[in-house]
């Protein structure tokens, strides 16, 4: 996805950052495991995070397991072995190639391209063990990328700005869709609530993502929902706070124990690291000058 997800390291305790490490490195040796060495280098923290979730609902048997890594040579660190921990990294190779796919069409990236065409036997080896998942985030990324397009054709000007708004709001809720469904992989008790908590997360991720991209994007020529639009940053936080509210009301729902402090961490404080980096000036001088 997009590692909007992630943990507020400063913020943490040394046990959190070691268990959070733990589970991270468990995700990359699923990836190894199940789809080959050049997958790790597509590991996201989104889908850290989405094993996190499943680890603690489903109650996973956990196990350690020791193995050198490409990335850390030197250290031999130990990992998480657990079932939750394959599926998420089957949904992080599904995720990261259609990413890949989005970066070349929209941006003509061939790094991307040459990425996405080494992307492909792990694409199908994950594809065919979650053919679901698979058909899910394929039919997503269409309907995206149809929205998209119908956008940038009809709503570029800034007269229109709401009407872009408007198409915004419908292709987060696409993604939001996508989300969770992942989020909710079996028909159980849970797959309502995981669903509803999937949805609003997931369009929190995909405003984030546009947030964050947004010049880069009118550099591009395009689509981005906050794209010729003069929402400030306070009002863009707005949006993405209404998001992350119902994403958190449908989490606390949830029966979570293990990590649900380290996950609060994430929710309430680390998918917010990148925007307030960004931002953080531009939201000083504007409360500034509100304030003379």
């Amino acid at each position: 996805m997009f590692g909007i997800v992630a943990p507020p390291a400063h913020v943490l305790s040394p046990a959190k950052v070691e268990r959070y490490r733990f589970v991270y490195c468990g995700v990359c040796h699923c990836l190894k495991h199940d789809t080959g060495q050049l997958s790790r280098l597509s590991l996201s923290y989104d889908c850290v995070f989405l094993a996190l979730v499943h680890l603690s609902l489903y109650e996973d048997e956990e196990h350690s397991v020791n193995g050198s890594c490409v990335f850390h040579p030197i250290a031999n660190r130990p990992a998480l072995s657990a079932r939750s921990l394959h599926y998420a990294a089957s949904m992080n190779v599904l995720f990261a190639y259609f990413k890949l796919l989005d970066d070349w069409v929209d941006n003509a990236s061939r790094t991307a391209r040459i990425a996405s065409l080494l992307a492909q036997r792990s694409y199908r080896t994950a594809s065919e063990q979650f053919p679901r998942q698979a058909h899910i985030i394929e039919q997503g990324v269409a309907a995206l990328a149809d929205i998209e397009q119908t956008a940038l054709r009809t709503h570029a000007s800034s007269a229109q700005s709401n009407a872009l708004l408007q198409a915004g709001d419908k292709a987060a809720a696409t993604f939001g869709a996508v989300l969770g469904e992942i989020f909710a992989p079996y028909p159980d008790r849970w797959q309502d609530l995981l669903r509803e908590f999937g949805f609003w997360l997931g369009k929190f991720i995909y405003l984030m993502d546009a947030a964050l991209d947004v010049e880069q994007d009118c550099a591009n020529a395009t689509f981005n929902v906050f794209r010729d639009t003069s929402l400030t940053s306070i009002e863009m936080r707005s949006i993405l706070s209404t998001c992350m509210r119902y994403a958190c009301e449908a989490f606390e729902k949830l029966p979570l124990v293990q990590d649900c402090t380290l996950m609060r961490s994430i929710l309430y404080e680390g998918v917010w690291a990148q925007f307030n980096a960004k931002y953080e000036v531009a939201q000083q001088q504007t409360l500034g000058e509100q304030s003379e």
